[in-house]
């Protein structure tokens, strides 16, 4: 009897059910980040931002302007590489609209070739110069 029980026991729980649970018409997802773990996405962005941006080649910045008694002066930076960039100080901010991360006392360190032309009626031939420049921002 106690062998007919049994069988008749594993055939209640093995029954397939006809009905399911509706799910919620609005899905949405829940967890939870600590400071640690947000500490350690935004050192983790900063890194690979830095990655991202050092040795990144920018566009070439051509500017003319007239200066009196001198005449058009037409400079020209290029070759303006990123070479470094250090991020000295960084926070997390929550906000009910998302996630903010701030970066401060960030400094950038660039390399560029500059070039200056000066034409003038007054002078009969231009004046002009080049060179490279190391900048720490």
């Amino acid at each position: 009897m106690t062998l007919l029980n049994l069988f008749f026991l594993l055939h209640l729980i093995l029954i397939p059910t006809s009905g399911y649970v509706q799910p919620f018409k609005d899905g949405f997802i829940s967890g939870v980040i600590s400071n640690k773990g947000l500490d350690f996405a935004k050192d983790l962005l900063i890194e690979k931002c830095i990655e991202t941006i050092v040795l990144l080649k920018l566009p070439k910045i051509e500017n003319t302007a007239y200066v009196p008694l001198v005449g058009n002066a037409k400079v020209t930076l290029s070759d303006i590489m990123i070479k470094d960039v250090q991020v000295n100080d960084s926070s997390v901010i929550i906000r009910e609209s998302g996630i903010v991360v701030v970066f401060s006392a960030a400094t950038v360190d660039l390399s560029m070739k500059w070039k200056y032309t000066v034409s003038s009626w007054l002078i009969p031939f231009g004046i002009s110069g080049s060179g490279t420049a190391s900048i720490k921002v």
